[in-house]
């Protein structure tokens, strides 16, 4: 198991990468054995790319709100930039995002990216306002091999967070993310093609940050509630998700969150 300290920085195959303590797991291990873990392990998971600039989005930002109320399905916006150019500039947006959104893209083989596009259980990709095709995909993207899969054990340490992960096979490229997020909020759009309106947003990214790799013999990190501050955010969900060549984001192997 690799070390890191506060100095260091890992690049990893996730994205947003800023630092996290790693310690050894023969010397953590047997801490968050005895300790109950926190948090619930979502069915599936959802990720909208969407846009305050865009003018389809707001179904599917409504959409992905009746989702979210089930209680079963992590449902995340990310907020991207390309539509900022047409007047309006989406105050949640970052270009990382819009990145993620690109790294779907070539795991999918799509020539182009928009909005709203869904990716569920990082498996395939719907428009984000049609519920009909959304629920289908999830029932498909249930039979692939691995998807949600593999439980994180999370524990409350006191100032931080511990995350465990028992060990996966010597040949996955598994990356372990965490999320932070924010439940609702609405934004007056003065401008652009969406003028006028007061928009309704939920799960609300508004930042990720690669912990690392899942290997073999498991996986353990610490995570700062600090860091959650810093963030902004009321929620952070840590998701193992594999990752081919070229920082290509392909099938979530498992999810937690923490509200």
């Amino acid at each position: 198991m690799w070390i890191l300290n506060k100095k260091n920085t890992y690049k990893g195959a996730a994205l947003l990468f800023t630092t996290v303590v790693v310690l050894s797991l023969s010397a953590l291990h047997a801490n968050a054995d005895n300790m109950k873990s926190i948090g619930s392990e979502p069915a599936a998971v959802i990720e909208l790319f969407t846009s305050q600039g865009c003018s389809s989005c707001p179904s599917a930002d409504k959409v992905l709100g009746k989702i979210k109320a089930k209680g079963d399905v992590l449902a995340l916006a990310w907020h991207v930039d390309y539509w900022d150019y047409i007047g309006w500039k989406d105050t949640f947006a970052k270009p990382d995002f819009t990145e993620r959104q690109r790294a779907y893209a070539r795991s999918l083989r799509e020539r182009q990216i928009y909005t709203p596009q869904v990716i569920v259980n990082g498996y395939d990709h719907a428009v984000g306002s049609s519920n009909s095709k959304i629920e289908r995909l999830l029932e498909v993207s249930k039979s692939q091999d691995g998807v949600m899969s593999i439980p994180i054990a999370i524990v409350d340490d006191g100032d931080d967070y511990a995350i465990q992960i028992k060990g996966a096979a010597a040949n996955s490229e598994l990356y372990v993310t965490v999320v932070f997020y924010n439940d609702v909020a609405e934004v007056k759009v003065t401008r652009g093609e969406n003028r006028g309106k007061i928009l309704t947003y939920h799960n609300i990214v508004v930042g990720a940050k690669s912990l690392g790799q899942l290997k073999s013999d498991g996986f353990f990190a610490y995570l700062s509630k600090d860091e959650i501050k810093q963030a902004n955010a009321d929620n952070i969900a840590v998701l193992v998700q594999a990752y081919s060549k070229g920082n290509r984001p392909g099938l979530i192997h498992g999810a937690k969150i923490i509200n």
